[in-house]
């Protein structure tokens, strides 16, 4: 049934993997994407590079097959770096994969969404929309998703869609924990700036998306929701 699935894309690893078994928990049919096809998870999951020239065409493909009626969008690119070291070539494809992708599926969704007269939207951001040092391309591209979101909101409402925002503080993922792991200078740095003196697990990010995701959630929408231990309320959020 369309508004039993959703689609979930960045869900081979992490954040995404931890929301799409979530959803699996919840009931929900879960399609779930990556830039890799693979046969080993508890979901279909297909291959879609969203920064080649061929995703909306991918996308579309799947969309028209599954028709899913929910929609999380956590696939994104993470390129470091200060005012100097941005390039073009990086800002079109961070650009590309964090918000244009998101803009093209949706567009893509939008006839189920009339149809159903039904749709849940969760948009990953992140706590670096906020500002934080070098993530002047990344920061840039997860202000946008809020943008998005909240603009998304406004003309999907006649169709019963809500569509909010999630913006993670520091997540430990994979990633996160090879890059500082626990007992590091920088973790500890880190985890001193958290008011709840710890970093985020991926389960965070799935309890809230999950919460969002639901029937019962109607009434939510246009929202951004900041799940990051407090590091977002005040001066140490920098």
């Amino acid at each position: 049934m369309a508004k039993n699935t959703v689609l979930v894309t960045g869900a081979s690893r992490g954040i995404g993997h931890a929301i799409a078994s979530r959803c699996i928990a919840d009931g929900y049919e879960v399609i779930g994407l990556s830039s890799q096809a693979s046969d080993a998870m508890p979901w279909q999951h297909y291959g879609v590079d969203l920064a080649g020239p061929d995703a909306i065409s991918h996308l579309s493909e799947i969309i028209t097959k599954h028709r899913p009626c929910r929609f999380v969008g956590n696939a994104g690119v993470l390129i470091n770096g200060r005012l100097e070291d941005v390039k073009a070539d990086d800002f079109a494809r961070l650009m590309r994969v964090n918000l244009l992708s998101l803009m093209e599926t949706t567009q893509l969704m939008q006839p189920i969404w009339r149809e159903e007269g039904f749709g849940r939207v969760v948009l990953i951001g992140s706590r670096a929309a906020l500002g934080k040092e070098n993530r002047v391309l990344y920061g840039a591209s997860k202000a946008g998703v809020t943008g998005l979101g909240r603009t998304l909101a406004l003309e999907l409402a006649p169709h019963q869609v809500t569509v909010n925002v999630i913006a993670p503080g520091p997540i430990a993922t994979d990633l996160f924990e090879h890059g500082q792991p626990v007992g590091s200078p920088a973790r500890i740095k880190i985890e001193a700036s958290v008011p709840l003196g710890r970093v985020g697990k991926p389960d965070d990010i799935a309890n809230a998306t999950s919460f969002l995701l639901n029937d019962a959630t109607g009434y939510v929408t246009g929202q951004c929701l900041n799940v990051c231990g407090g590091l977002s309320t005040g001066f140490n959020a920098h």
